[in-house]
């Protein structure tokens, strides 16, 4: 039946088309108002075994809340949602996989919730004998946290984040030095100094092998630093201890486990997470000795992290796993024998504990008793959660159960944000509105007092314990508030003194309210130094360190130590105070504290966007941050200089004026630079219109190590609309000698089907990243360069015309070539306005510099890529296109690059290839040759490898040498016949000097991560590659010769090495949206849920009938008349039929859910007809909706074929859409007519 639609009306199965006042007596409560039994319906596809919902805390954080397992089967799925949450704070998703085998959940889990498992804590493993918290052992040791700095007398030892282990001289504070530095390839921030020993430990992760590592470094007495050892710690480190020379080191470590099902013999392979325990012995540091790892795991739970406390006897360690039961997350506590350093850590005692332990101060080892601080959940309409204090006597005989001395509870909906251990007191607060501290008396462990409870605005997230008295850091609104408690009468607390950090119409926040080590705490001296950061309406974003003097129960607040860069650190250091960032140190004299006097300021890092080696030196380029056009001011990039053998030592540096570097070019013994910055409109000046200045500098580097400026010039280049986040150029030179710069890179969209000049309707509208400009200088006399011309690469648009670059760009025989796409509307008579976009070929000619010509555009079969000349001089155009299409409801994706020969005004397609879903990679065209990188991840572990195809003259690819490696692959680029191919934690290079040859030289550099352009990175005689690589500063390879001696076989097998693990998610997130919402115990969608179940599964057979659903409903009697389908009860419009079909109460006008009509348009402009509608799951098997069709809306008939029904993952929401386009020959209704099961 081919049909013209002109007018579509859609009814219900009662034809009613009306929306009338729902009846007076049908009243019904909208419990969404009040956030109450409210639940999601979603179609579980088959496969999925689990569905979890999870809630965002008060802190951020998400906590699993209800977690269903599935066996795999389709079906229906009524979830739960959790009372007063808001949605925006509920995430579900879905899982196909489960650590364990359907069958396992089938036993009791429905318990009284305070049975859960806080009744079953686990057995003692022994007796030992403990010392207390903080305090020495019987060995004499005590216990070292890591940090990113220590200090050995007047040296300063920094794990600097950006640049890795700095040592630096400050036993002059006006003059410190750095001695030396060494490059970590893995990031990290704990730190230790051997207690007998100059050496440094350094904790770190391994991005390469997924694992941490712990590096001993030696410093010499030559001030050299030498990694003498790496000792592989299973896992991802989370913290450590050192006791003397014992380092235990605490990891979170992932293994595979074999589970054979004993009814079918199938072995299942499940993932398992727990923690690991480390010993080293560093008592010889060139000789470690390492112990057997102490695993702690659980057959039920999974361990994903653990806080850590220490004595010196003991290492306690809090791993939280969530209780389906109590419905929250409940700790455990692990107790570790370190008494004796000669034999491995041994587990003596798990503690189960009533809540969940939030940090290391939560927890308290003293004369035998443990003390546990921990926060408790409970889902009750008047309590949701509070605080909990136990004590555990520790000395109890081996193999009874664990049960607590005594149990606290106190505040009341409330959170735990701090508490300190002092003696026989606990410090603990938390937060509501206010910041209640309670004191708590230990002294009897079987029968802790509460002593008092002092309620102020804010709250505290760390407390420092001094004599009568306690010190805080913690927030009260948006500041930071450091303040004084007077603690002398424990009966009576009082706040003394506060001071706040920031501003007061600003925001403030500061490292330490989440790492104590940051707050700088020195009694003694009498200050407290508090690195902070913050925002200030009149003064913007500021940073640095705060003083605080420490007065007779006061605080009082000084002067600031002002940072460019966010304040890690600070310390008093006889007169002076050291403060120190990622990117400088700073003394300050602080005998006037309110007028500091800085001393000096050393640099530790900058940003290296940039590099280029000149002779024995490295000219280091810092681009200057980053900014919005139009919203931000400009702000002046930098120049560095810095010896080859040490890229970190600063020599010079030179403030470029000119705004932000965009781009460098060396010639010869000089360096341009080029800048832009934006202007906005200033009367005064002459300057109507916002205009972004372009300047091109010349810098004479005959000495680099005192560079010259030489000349400069600039160019006002008007606003044309368009507003990026910042620009970036590159350069090359043309025939007759002048500079061109020209975009870093374009934008690259893709479009659905492909043929040449053919439309592509349904365009994106695409993000315009850089300027789109080229521009030409004349550097004759390199004292006075000239800015020449500047030419749009989008040339003059036509009305009605958008137009943006895309693709690639090739500077061949004077003549920039690049992509565009071209976007446009056109009327038809037969469509009306239709929306049209191709791909075309743009070139500017520079032949004659001053005067850039735009020639004209070309249309090309897809984006542009590259352009090659043959011998004889004709140009090969490389495209590419990619392609999308459905064959029986499945999409695929292809991806082709495409040859056309090219005369200079029009492109014929000669071949093509079709690289499948391995052309969404990177790729890079080098002559006539093509790399492409591609990353497969359907083993679970992402496998990459790099194809090389060559264009012949035969008119076809061939694709040559084919190489494989284990990781990802993301940028592909060529310099100097060098393929540098950059992934996840490695850079690979690739001698292309011969791109045929199947024995080529590879190198592989397994601890490199570049994300910059390839084009970026400089190589020196292909003998070194040097890697700007921002904060991080610049990178250098040596190639060691490998390829000067292109026999050296040795370096062949380096590509196989891994670049890293794939990491990946077994989670898909649904979106909310997409499901529908009903109410939770009732049977409208699927059985009704009672209170103590969180969500119901029923199979896709296991649907009701409508004369079942409407009599539960409405509460029929049996016997009672069963209304219509046809009725509409509510009289909303909608058949008691169709409220069956879509979930809603027949008796609830307001509930009402109506077909939606939506219209889609395809690739020719043809629009079709779409009819929405969401459905109620149960009532699939035992209603039909079926499409029918009329003339006069009397006659109908049943077009079932003429639809194609489309369906979402997860989502009860249906598409009917019609096949056939609308048309305007005649009028044909269209309605969805539902079966009842009679």
């Amino acid at each position: 039946m081919h049909l013209h639609i002109k007018v579509l009306l859609l009814v219900s199965a009662s034809l009613l088309l009306t929306n009338p006042s729902p009846a007076a007596e049908d009243v019904f409560e909208v419990v969404d108002a009040e956030l109450l039994d409210r639940a999601v319906t979603l179609k579980v596809p088959e496969g999925v075994r689990r569905i979890r919902l999870r809630v965002k805390t008060a802190d951020g954080e998400w906590e699993t809340c209800t977690l269903a397992h599935l066996s795999g089967r389709a079906g229906m799925l009524k979830l739960r949602l959790p009372d007063g949450v808001e949605e925006s704070d509920i995430e579900v998703a879905a899982s196909w996989t489960d650590p364990f085998p359907y069958e396992f959940y089938a036993g009791q889990n429905d318990f009284e919730p305070e049975a859960g498992n806080v009744a079953g804590s686990r057995a003692s493993q022994g007796g030992a004998e403990f010392t207390d918290t903080g305090l020495d052992g019987q060995n004499g040791d005590t216990v070292e946290e890591s940090d990113i700095w220590k200090w050995r007398g007047n040296t300063l030892y920094f794990f600097n984040q950006y640049r890795g282990l700095q040592v630096i001289d400050v036993a002059d504070p006006a003059l410190p030095k750095r001695l030396v530095s060494m490059r970590v390839s893995s990031s990290g921030e704990q730190l230790y100094l051997h207690p007998e020993a100059d050496y440094a430990v350094l904790l770190t992760y391994n991005r390469s092998t997924g694992k941490g590592e712990t590096l001993i470094v030696e410093h010499t007495p030559e001030n050299e630093l030498i990694q003498r050892s790496a000792i592989e710690v299973p896992g991802y480190i989370l913290e450590s201890r050192m006791v003397g020379t014992m380092l235990y080191v605490v990891a979170r470590n992932s293994w595979q486990e074999s589970i054979v099902d004993p009814n079918t013999g199938i072995e299942h392979i499940n993932w398992k997470s727990g923690i690991s325990v480390l010993k080293a012995d560093l008592a010889d540091p060139d000789n470690p000795i390492i112990s057997d790892p102490l695993d702690l795991q659980n057959d039920k739970y999974d361990y994903w992290g653990g806080q850590v406390q220490a004595t010196a006897d003991a290492l306690m360690i809090a791993t939280s796993a969530y209780d389906s039961q109590l419905r929250q997350r409940i700790s455990t506590v692990h107790v570790i024998d370190i008494s004796d350093p000669s034999e491995p850590p041994a587990l003596a005692h798990q503690v189960l504990v009533k809540g969940q332990v939030r940090d290391k101060f939560n927890l308290n080892l003293r004369n035998n008793i443990l003390t546990v601080v921990s926060q408790v959940w409970r889902w009750s309409e008047n309590r949701r959660r509070y605080a909990s204090v136990e004590t555990f006597d520790l000395s109890q005989p081996s193999g009874e159960l664990f049960q607590p001395l005594a149990e606290m509870e106190l505040a009341n909906n409330e959170t735990i944000t701090a508490s300190r251990f002092s003696g026989d007191l606990l410090y603990l607060v938390t937060l509501l509105r206010v910041d209640p501290l309670f004191i708590i008396s230990l002294e009897d462990p079987a029968e802790p007092i509460l002593l008092s409870e002092l309620e102020v605005p804010g709250f505290s997230r760390h407390l420092e314990v001094v004599e009568n008295g306690l010190i805080s850091v913690g927030l009260e609104d948006s500041r930071i508030a450091v303040s004084w408690f007077d603690v002398s009468d424990k009966a009576n607390p009082t706040l003394a003194s506060r001071v706040y950090v920031g501003d007061e119409d600003g925001w403030a926040w500061t490292e330490a309210n989440w790492d104590e080590k940051a707050f700088g705490f020195f009694p003694d001296d009498g200050w407290i130094l508090l690195p902070y950061q913050g925002y200030a309406s009149e003064q913007g974003w500021s940073s640095g360190v705060q003083l605080i003097e420490m007065g007779e129960n006061e605080l009082i607040k000084r002067g600031s130590i002002p940072h460019d860069f966010r304040a890690r650190r600070a310390r008093v250091l006889d007169e002076t105070v050291v403060s120190i960032s990622g990117q400088s140190l700073k003394t300050l004299d602080v005998s006037d504290p309110d007028e500091l006097l800085l001393l000096s300021e050393l640099v530790l890092a900058w940003p290296a966007d940039l590099v280029h080696r000149v002779g024995d030196f490295l000219v280091q380029l810092e681009r200057g941050p980053l900014y919005w056009w139009g919203i931000q001011g400009s702000a002046n990039g930098k120049l560095h200089i810095s010896p080859v053998e040490d890229p970190d030592e600063l020599l010079v540096s030179l403030e470029m004026e000119g705004g932000r570097i965009v781009g460098s070019y060396l010639v010869e013994e000089c360096l341009v630079v080029a800048q832009e910055s934006f202007i906005e409109p200033n009367e005064e000046n002459g300057i109507d219109v916002a205009v972004t200045r372009f300047s091109n500098t010349v810098i004479d580097l005959s000495d680099p190590a005192s560079p010259i400026l030489l000349g400069s010039d600039s160019f006002d280049i008007p606003n044309d609309g368009w507003y990026g986040y910042g620009s970036d150029y590159r350069s090359g030179i043309l025939s007759t000698g002048e500079l061109l710069w020209y975009p870093g890179e374009l934008s690259f969209y893709y479009f659905l089907d492909a043929g040449i000049g053919g439309a592509r309707t349904d365009a994106f509208f695409p993000y315009y990243p850089s300027t789109g400009k080229a521009i030409t200088v004349a550097l004759e006399d390199k004292a006075n360069p000239i800015i020449l011309a500047f030419a749009s690469l989008t040339g003059e648009l036509k009305q009605d015309t958008n137009r943006w670059p895309e693709g690639g760009m090739k500077l061949l025989n004077d003549v920039l070539h690049f992509g565009l796409v071209e976007s446009y509307y056109e009327e038809t008579p037969e469509q009306g306005t239709r929306w049209y976009s191709d791909h075309v070929l743009g070139q500017l000619d520079l032949s004659e510099a001053a005067e850039p010509r735009a020639l004209e555009l070309v249309e090309i079969p897809g984006a542009f890529e590259s352009v090659w000349t043959n011998q004889l001089g004709g140009r090969i155009l490389f495209t590419s296109d990619h392609r999308s299409y459905n064959d029986g409801n499945i999409w695929t994706h292809e991806s082709v690059i495409q040859a056309s020969a090219f005369d200079g005004v029009k492109a014929y397609l000669l071949d093509e290839i079709n690289l499948g879903d391995r052309g969404y990679g990177p790729k890079v065209f080098h002559d006539q040759y093509l790399v492409v990188g591609h990353s497969d991840y359907k083993t679970g572990e992402a496998l990459s490898e790099l194809r090389t195809y060559e264009w012949l003259e035969s008119v076809s690819f061939l694709e040559q040498a084919k190489f494989e490696q284990r990781g990802h692959v993301y940028r592909l680029g060529i310099i100097d016949d060098l393929l540098f191919a950059t992934g996840s934690g490695s850079l690979s290079v690739v001698d292309f000097s011969d791109p045929s040859d199947s024995d080529r030289i590879v190198l592989s550099f397994p601890d490199q991560n570049f994300w910059q352009r390839i084009d970026l990175i400089d190589v020196h005689d292909r003998q070194f590659a040097y890697l700007p690589q921002g904060w991080q500063g610049v990178e250098t390879l040596d190639f060691d010769g490998a390829f000067e001696s292109l026999g050296a076989s040795s370096r062949r097998d380096l590509w196989a090495q891994p670049l890293s693990e794939e990491d990946s998610d077994n989670w898909t997130i649904i979106d909310l949206d997409t499901l529908s919402s009903t109410v939770a115990s009732s049977n409208l969608v699927l059985s009704g849920l009672d209170p103590s179940r969180d969500w119901g599964f029923s199979d896709r057979q296991a649907g009701v009938s409508y004369s079942s659903w409407i009599a539960e409903i409405l509460d029929l009697e049996e016997g009672q008349e069963v209304p219509s389908g046809e009725e509409d009860f509510d009289g909303d419009g909608l058949s008691n039929l169709w409220e069956f079909l879509s979930g809603t109460h027949p008796a609830d006008s307001s509930s009402g859910r109506s077909l939606e009509a939506v219209y889609s348009v395809d690739s020719e402009g043809d629009r079709y007809l779409n009819l929405k509608y969401e459905y109620n799951l149960a009532a699939l098997s035992s209603s039909e909706p079926s499409p029918q069709v009329s003339n006069d809306l009397r006659n109908w008939t049943d077009y079932p074929e003429g639809f194609q029904i489309i369906e979402e993952a997860f989502s009860p929401v249906t598409f009917f859409r019609m096949l056939e386009p609308l048309g305007s020959d005649q009028s044909v209704f269209v309605r969805i007519r539902v079966s009842a099961d009679n």
